[in-house]
């Protein structure tokens, strides 16, 4: 790339930034995670809490989120693979290349 306006990657050619970036995408992908893992921890507190009027979450008899831990799942696993895709920038960065 000849100028910074032509350049797609948000690292500007920095293997720092690069790095930077690649530790973004496994925070966030970690961050899906816990997400999926606190929903299912609410929906089975309200299982085992016999919930029935919790106007705010989950009920004893509401059936398990399978979106929304499916959803924060892929989500993390995308993250990943994003994160991947960048170290491997970043490494191609750092060799000078």
């Amino acid at each position: 790339m000849t100028g910074r306006e032509k350049d797609r990657w948000s690292d500007l050619g920095d293997p720092a930034k690069a790095r930077r970036l690649v530790w973004m995408w496994v925070i966030n992908a970690f961050i899906a995670w816990g997400m999926a893992g606190v929903t299912w921890l609410a929906w089975w507190v309200a299982q085992v809490g016999n919930y029935t009027d919790n106007w705010r979450g989950f009920n004893e008899d509401d059936g398990f989120p399978w979106w929304f831990v499916a959803l924060f799942a892929v989500a993390g696993v995308l993250c990943l693979f994003l994160a991947r895709r960048q170290w491997a920038r970043a490494r191609f960065l750092a060799q000078g290349r």
